[in-house]
């Protein structure tokens, strides 16, 4: 069962829109997942992922994968629901 996390709220930078993302590679149906919250950010800044692996293939055929944007808000609230969504979906891998 999924918990229900609380949303948290912190002074932010106005031009910061911290989100979840997942990325698709096609052609398999895997998939990673990760979240951006650096300062400035937002979904269309132009970041792909933190893993050097996934973005190398990524980077070799852009056209094989798609990025979906699975949450927007607050940095401290983003990275929560990103670790939700880690953890839960680990426990229905296993």
């Amino acid at each position: 069962m999924l918990k229900i996390w609380r949303i948290l709220t912190v002074k932010s930078d106005l031009n910061t829109t911290a989100f979840v993302y997942k990325w698709i590679e096609l052609s398999t149906g895997k998939w990673y997942i990760g979240a951006r919250i650096a300062k400035g950010c937002n979904p269309s800044d132009g970041y792909i992922c933190s893993s050097k692996e996934v973005l190398n293939l990524i980077r070799e055929n852009k056209e094989e994968w798609h990025r979906e944007i699975l949450a927007i808000g607050n940095p401290l609230y983003i990275r929560e629901l990103e670790n939700l969504y880690l953890n839960s979906l680990q426990i229905i891998n296993h």
